[in-house]
């Protein structure tokens, strides 16, 4: 009785192993093939022209 189960654990365990081995997960990291592009022009250009136009304000005469 002993040896039928344990032949009957190894035939299942074998399967499930089996199968087990044909799901084996895989990760693939790929580079995007346009460049990823941040355009951060616009804040700078309104932060500057706001400083300039405070500038020319507050000493009219210097510029």
């Amino acid at each position: 009785m002993k040896t039928q189960v344990t032949a009957l654990n190894f035939i299942i365990f074998g399967v499930l192993g089996v199968m087990m081995s044909g799901c084996q997960p895989t990760v693939q990291l790929q580079a995007p093939e346009k460049p990823i592009v941040v355009n951060m022009n616009v804040d700078v250009k309104l932060k500057v022209e706001r400083e300039v136009h405070d500038a020319i304000k507050s000493k009219p005469g210097v510029f």
